[in-house]
């Protein structure tokens, strides 16, 4: 219930009061006007909380009726700025952002995030009350990190908690001094200078001992002392704009994934790879500017399981591939959507090697991914020296020309995507193989694999003219393929193919989860 104030209960009592100036004032009476006044009083209260009541009812604090822990929770997803406001919206509020250090244990200014003179102080406060978690500094902001802020960061009880340390240019520099105290909790270091400037200076203090725990180093620009001893703790070191790194498995003897952005094909890179690496990235620096398929040759590496490198021609890096492979391996060539282009008029096509046969003594899949530019396929290219290649999938009907120069002597399964263009798609499939002088020749091959977008319509006509047109892509002469698959919506259609018969054992039809094989 909702009490007056006396200021209330005082208007109240005057009010009754001078409505009863004329009544006598006997003791009968004046007891009566009292209690009358009490009930007057008690009736207001009455209303006053029904009220409060239905108000609080209405617009309470959500977060009030959850549990102390999810109250938590839903604060998780705040900044500590944003959280020192949180703290000082309640005392409930206050409480909850309080009480679980795990809430302040990160520090991050955004690109977005406003200029403040007050976030060394922020710092300060999150460090506080983070105590004794590990702490996570980012800074995105491209503004000076503040002369108050590094020496925050570089006391040594703030430098014994540091767990990530993030910068981007032109602040990258700026946190060398800061890696000169001891940092037993490291665990990631992003410093993502450049290299006209902001370079990161590894001290030479630096050791298994100073650094335990440090596993992943992202730099830019990075400058090493000759006397730093191997950091056997880092498995992923990415390095986006390399300089020289001849010695980068000295200092990082047991990395397991490495990135590297060469700014020009001249760039020294490593002569052997590190026996630990299972991931290795070499691109340029601006996308499908450079052919860095050369270090392949030029260097002793060795294939790793997952690789990636840019190339102006196909036929080094698959000739390289087919080399390194023991056994049978497969091709699938499709453009690369999913890479990030700023010239359109710059399309790459992205080529994916991958083992088929595994040895006994090293159970994994080995896979090579190489860009090249889309122009490459309109050139005439002598057919490619490699061997074993024994599955070829082209993404998209565009990249057909690259059927001439691939190596099909070992051919055994050929599949065609054909997505997202209905019809239009099996004319152009169509034109291209009309186009061709002559038959392809694929002495092994024993299937052909055709699949349509399952969001697009296809007409069965143009479908059966696609696979009338088969022996005039391969050269079959005297032999029979094995199957021929058809992979689409409303195919099922085309099970009175006779004709197929003619050149294939057997059709498989296949709509959604639906497959029907027919024989002659």
């Amino acid at each position: 219930m909702v009490e007056l104030l006396p200021r209330h209960h005082a208007a109240l009592r005057f009010a009754v009061a001078d409505a009863l100036k004329g009544v006598s004032e006997s003791a009968v009476l004046r007891y009566a006007v009292e209690r009358t006044i009490a009930l007057v009083l008690a009736t207001v209260h009455s209303a006053i909380a029904d009220v409060a009541q239905t108000w609080n009812n209405q617009n309470r604090d959500p977060l009030r009726r959850l549990p102390l822990e999810l109250h938590v929770s839903c604060l998780q997803w705040l900044r500590v700025d944003e959280l020192l406001v949180v703290s000082h919206v309640s005392r409930d509020w206050r409480a909850a952002a309080c009480s679980e250090p795990r809430l302040w244990s990160s520090y991050e200014v955004g690109p977005e995030t406003k200029a403040s003179d007050r976030r060394a102080v922020l710092l300060r406060t999150a460090l506080q009350r983070s105590l004794p978690l590990p702490f996570t500094f980012i800074w995105e902001k491209k503004a000076p990190i503040t002369n108050a802020i590094m020496d925050v960061l570089a006391a040594p009880e703030t430098a014994a908690r540091l767990r990530t340390i993030a910068a981007l240019p032109p602040n990258a520099g700026s946190i060398s001094h800061v890696l000169d105290r001891p940092l037993p909790l490291l665990h990631t270091l992003m410093a993502r200078g450049d290299v006209y400037g902001s370079a990161v200076q590894l001290p030479a203090s630096w050791s298994k001992e100073t650094v335990p725990n440090l596993r992943f180093v992202m730099q830019g620009s990075l400058l090493v002392p000759s006397t730093v001893q191997p950091l056997v703790s880092v498995t992923r070191v990415v390095l986006p704009m390399v300089v020289d790194c001849l010695h980068l498995f000295d200092l990082f003897p047991c990395a397991e994934y490495v990135r590297l952005g060469v700014r020009r094909p001249s760039t020294p890179l490593p002569r052997k790879l590190g026996k630990s690496v299972t991931g290795l990235h070499v691109g340029g620096v601006h996308l499908g500017k450079y052919d860095l398929s050369g270090y392949l040759f030029d260097l002793d590496w060795h294939l790793v399981p997952t690789m990636y490198i840019e190339s102006s021609t196909v036929a080094r890096p698959l000739a390289w591939f087919s080399n390194q492979v023991a056994g049978n391996w497969q091709l699938f060539i499709d453009d690369s959507d999913d890479l990030v282009l700023h010239d359109k008029n710059n399309d790459l096509i992205m080529i994916t090697m991958t083992t088929n046969d595994r040895r006994p003594d090293d159970r994994r899949t080995y896979t090579m991914q190489v860009t090249i530019p889309f122009n490459v396929l309109d050139y005439p290219t002598p057919v490619i020296e490699a061997h074993n290649l024994t599955i070829i999938t082209i993404g998209d009907h565009t990249m057909l020309p690259a059927l001439l120069f691939l190596p099909l002597e070992s051919l055994q399964s050929l599949t065609i995507r054909l997505p997202y263009y209905g019809t239009s798609a099996v004319e152009r499939v169509l034109h291209w193989i009309q186009s061709c002088t002559e038959p392809l020749s694929m002495p092994v091959l024993q299937h052909i694999r055709f699949e349509f977008s399952p969001n697009s319509e296809y007409v069965a006509k143009e479908v059966l003219e696609l696979v009338k047109a088969v022996p005039q892509m391969v050269a079959l002469r005297t032999r029979r393929l094995e199957s021929i698959n058809l992979i689409g919506r409303g195919l099922f259609v085309l099970k009175d193919c006779d004709f197929i018969f003619d050149f294939c054992d057997s059709l498989r039809l296949e709509d959604g989860d639906k497959a029907q094989v027919y024989y002659p």
